[in-house]
């Protein structure tokens, strides 16, 4: 299990600063935070041999892209999410970023269930209309987990991969947004087992946090995964979020330390 941060813990700098403080942190691997309208690239707008070079300049090896998500909500949403995602496909491989991770979009309170059920099926069908393009751009594509979206429960994503049976569709697997669901990440990961390619770990520095992560890398032990730990620091203020990112990299070895004994 190797360790990289998400761009999304310096969401408070610019695009060369948030880099600066990946590498600041220990860091050589970054996932690369391009939701639309947010940070840090726009992958409509960004140049890739400029951020290549920004990347090399650093010594930073761009392991994935977080591309916002596929609404499922409607057509005329899902159409509007796939084309953002066809462009991050695209940036990922210009940039020689192996993989594009996404999500679906907000359910709102109050939701019907059958009306919830077929928004999954059609971000499903959005999902599965980006792989010819990643197959075609040797991209790996991957759905993560988020509170109160489309793609939230472990049953979404069996509905999910009953619905795009290819195995090129793996699973992001979110710590913060199972346990906000009241899912066990450990749970998750062992129902998941072979589509878990990446992991995003937050809490970083809680000891409240501890046990659910230790066993969480025994679960990734248990399935066999040798992908990305991602540090994905989301705090309230800034003071917090220096200090979370200060200490990522060696609470994320002492992590891929746990997995590899287990």
């Amino acid at each position: 299990m190797k360790p990289c941060m998400s761009t999304i813990g310096a969401c408070d700098r610019p695009w060369p600063l948030a880099l600066d403080a990946v590498r600041t942190a220990g860091f050589d691997a970054v996932e690369i935070l391009m939701i639309p309208g947010w940070i840090h690239l726009d992958a409509r707008t960004a140049d890739p041999v400029l951020a290549r070079s920004e990347l090399a300049a650093r010594g930073l090896s761009p392991v994935g892209l977080h591309a916002g998500g596929v609404d499922g909500t409607d057509e005329v949403r899902l159409a509007a999410s796939l084309e953002y995602v066809r462009s991050a496909i695209a940036f990922a491989a210009a940039i020689e970023a192996p993989l594009v991770n996404i999500n679906a979009m907000p359910v709102p309170a109050g939701t019907a269930r059958d009306v919830r059920t077929a928004m999954r099926a059609r971000a499903a069908r959005g999902f599965a209309e980006l792989l010819p393009a990643c197959h075609a751009a040797g991209v790996g594509l991957t759905i993560e987990n988020h509170h109160g979206f489309q793609i939230d429960t472990i049953e979404d994503y069996d509905a999910l991969f009953a619905l795009v049976p290819d195995p090129a569709l793996g699973a992001t697997v979110d710590t913060w947004h199972f346990t906000a669901s009241g899912i066990s990440p450990a749970e998750a990961v062992r129902a998941l087992g072979a589509r878990v390619r990446h992991v995003h770990v937050k809490d970083i520095g809680d000891p409240a946090a501890a046990p659910a992560h230790h066993e969480l890398m025994r679960a990734l032990a248990e399935v066999g995964f040798d992908g990305w730990l991602s540090a994905e620091v989301e705090v309230h203020t800034d003071d917090e979020r220096r200090s979370a990112v200060a200490c990522s990299r060696s609470w994320l070895d002492g992590l891929a330390t746990i997995g590899a004994a287990s």
